[in-house]
């Protein structure tokens, strides 16, 4: 398994090839990159000419003054950091040797903790992940029905503000795998664990419950209830009022909150859940599919709030992912969001929703910022509350407050699916901030968990203009001009921009028109 390594201010990644001085990374060729990686596996240790020559030139004979070239090249690049050109030490007749401070810096196969990002300590408040209902039923299609109840229990719990409860999202990226239980509260931050099953035999359904401690094992609360899918809503709740019964035993029982009623018509439900599990696949014809479906559970219940939001949601993302979009789709999905917020002018998730897509997609920008600050006071711990909500305060031009949002929405989601906008908006704030080398990583953290998605590559333009590396952004100008309406000149730039302020548009266009944005 590829390796990172850290020495000084430099970072090699060696699956990537690329060596980093901080954020940045340098521009040194393959043969160079094969001859420090070598190097760097054996600190301290002579690595004789011939190896070298292997790892770089492998299969080939050449002279060794191709060698001494190529180590040249890396001693200059070193060179950026005062006495680091010795780090490679010569040994007359044998070889070279690396004597600088190395450290394998971990594994570079992905894992949220080689990104950069936030430390998941675990929460003063009682904090909580409800992990994927397994689905005990014969018929596998079934499951996104379990997938649902599991949700909905995610999200009754999450109406507490005193608790700090992990999105949906990040919990299922557990489903199908066999995890410690400590590992788990270690990696989401959490005390508690809650996990069960569902077994539905024709109209009758049994769910199955237990709370875990995650540092300990410890099982707390254990058990089962039974009824008919017309029941499936107070099962639900009666999930829900045992485990924040055991979570917080001194709240009055009174105070346990039911389950919000997103609908009575089951039917309409059964779409919505399907929905979602089309939605939460996040692909072009995936969101397609979740749109039919929600419009078909509108059709059921032409009150149903939830349908109504997720369905403008899935036009909203289909604008922020570059896919079709025609001027219809933009005129249901204002349509879809103002009508979510007259059924439910009180709930966080149909809040946010409605507000990011009206910023997004209508340029109702005040209105949208204003669901989403609301979003947010109902529910603190709906991640994506946090992340529309940081989107409108970074076109606001509030960026520290942005990056403090985005920062939140990681906390309570670190495995939400569309998991490259919250390090992208980092980045953006990082780049109106004017700190380009962080911003740097957050974008290409970003980058690679999106690589098609327009405001990344913008961000990473913007970077490579402040670098001076202006050749490889007017590369990268060119080909992103091609996709992207807004980057045809500054007048349509200014236009089509989502910041506020005009201090903003300026710095953004100062650096573009470096990059090839024309008058």
């Amino acid at each position: 398994m590829a390796t990172r390594y850290k020495f000084g201010e430099f970072i090699l990644d060696e699956e990537t090839g690329v060596l980093f001085h901080g954020a940045q990374p340098t521009m040194l060729g393959q043969r160079a990159i094969a001859l420090l990686t070598l190097l760097l596996k054996h600190p301290g240790m002579p690595v004789s000419k011939e190896a070298l020559i292997e790892a770089a030139w492998p299969g080939l004979a050449i002279a060794d003054n191709n060698l001494t070239v190529q180590i040249a090249a890396l001693r200059r690049t070193l060179s950026r950091e005062p006495g680091s050109a010795e780090w490679i030490e010569t040994m007359p007749r044998r070889g070279y040797r690396f004597v600088g401070p190395v450290a394998a810096a971990g594994h570079t196969s992905y894992s949220k903790s080689s990104e950069p990002g936030l430390e998941l300590e675990v929460s003063d408040k009682p904090s909580i992940a409800v992990l994927p209902f397994t689905n005990m039923s014969d018929d596998p299609e079934q499951e996104y029905l379990v997938d649902g109840i599991t949700e909905e229990i995610i999200t009754a719990l999450s109406k507490w503000p005193s608790f700090l409860v992990i999105a949906r999202n990040s919990c299922f990226t557990y489903k199908g795998r066999v995890v410690d239980m400590k590992q788990i509260g270690q990696e989401l931050g959490v005390r508690y664990l809650l996990e069960g099953s569902v077994r539905r035999a024709g109209d009758r359904l049994r769910i199955t419950g237990q709370l875990v401690e995650a540092s300990t094992r410890a099982h707390l609360w254990a058990d089962r209830f039974e009824g008919t899918m017309d029941d499936v809503f107070e099962l639900q709740d009666m999930v829900t009022e045992q485990v924040v019964g055991m979570m917080a035993p001194k709240l009055e029982q009174a105070e346990i909150a039911q389950s919000m009623r997103k609908t009575e018509n089951l039917l309409a439900y059964d779409y919505y859940l399907r929905g979602l599990d089309r939605f939460n696949a996040g692909t072009d014809e995936a969101n397609s599919q979740a749109i039919e479906l929600f419009e078909k559970a509108i059709s059921l219940d032409p009150n149903f709030a939830y349908a109504y939001a997720m369905a403008a949601m899935c036009h909203g993302v289909r604008r922020a992912s570059g896919w079709r979009l025609a001027e219809r789709d933009v005129v249901r999905a204002v349509e879809l969001a103002t009508r979510s917020v007259e059924l439910n002018k009180f709930d966080a998730h149909t809040l946010g929703c409605a507000g990011f897509v009206l910023m997004h997609l209508a340029e109702q920008f005040e209105r949208g910022a204003s669901l989403t600050e609301q979003a947010v006071r109902i529910n603190p711990n709906n991640s994506r509350a946090w992340l529309w909500s940081a989107f409108a305060n970074l076109w606001a031009g509030e960026h520290v407050t942005a990056k403090q949002c985005f920062e939140r929405s990681i906390r309570l989601n670190p495995y939400e699916p569309y998991d490259f906008l919250a390090p992208l908006g980092i980045g953006w704030t990082l780049i109106m901030l004017e700190k380009y080398d962080e911003a740097w990583t957050w974008v290409q953290r970003a980058r690679r968990l999106a690589p098609t998605f327009l405001a990344a590559h913008e961000a990473e333009i913007l970077c490579l203009v402040r670098f001076g590396q202006l050749a490889e952004a007017r590369r990268k100008f060119e080909t992103l001009a091609k996709s992207d309406p807004a980057l045809v000149s500054i007048p349509v730039y200014r236009t089509r921009s989502r910041f506020r302020l005009r201090s903003d548009v300026d710095h953004l266009i100062e650096l573009l028109r470096q990059a090839g944005l024309r008058d």
